[in-house]
């Protein structure tokens, strides 16, 4: 065989690769069960960056919904322009739209488990195969070294 150490880097290439699969799928997998059982608020933190909350409208402010309405309440008094009205009004409108429109986040999460299942699925077959065929060649080295050393 010429040409076998092109086989053995394939073999453990593929093995690396599909080994390196396995690891970010149950990692991933571990991730969203620690989510979802464990750590409850860091998967609504996640949930507000995943749904694309409208950004900061008063920085500084823990209520920023508020804040858009102090600005809308008080403009003439606080001296607050027109165009700072409507945004703050655009804010509120957007944020409305965001609250409405975030409410499937158990869809959102099962589709990360169904893509990391879906990963070890395949990765866990294709890396077990390999692995036997650099199994059985060291096996097979080892006896020729063998049997050569008999001889």
């Amino acid at each position: 065989m010429k040409y076998a150490w092109v086989r053995t880097i394939y073999l453990y290439v593929v093995s690396l690769v599909t080994l390196m699969l396995m690891i970010f799928s149950a990692s991933q997998l571990i991730n969203l069960a620690l989510k979802v059982w464990v750590f409850p608020e860091a998967g609504k933190v996640e949930e507000a960056q995943m749904k694309g909350m409208p950004g900061s409208f008063y920085p500084g402010r823990i209520d920023e919904k508020t804040g858009a309405q102090t600005v809308i309440d008080c403009k003439e008094k606080c001296g607050f322009s027109d165009e700072q009205k409507k945004q703050a009004e655009q804010w509120l409108s957007d944020y409305e739209q965001w609250k409405n429109n975030s409410t499937n986040t158990n869809g959102q999460r099962q589709l990360e488990a169904v893509r990391a299942l879906s990963m070890l699925l395949v990765s866990i077959p294709v890396f077990w195969y390999h692995w036997l065929l650099i199994s059985r060649e060291r096996k097979e080295k080892m006896a020729e070294k063998e049997h050569e050393k008999i001889s």
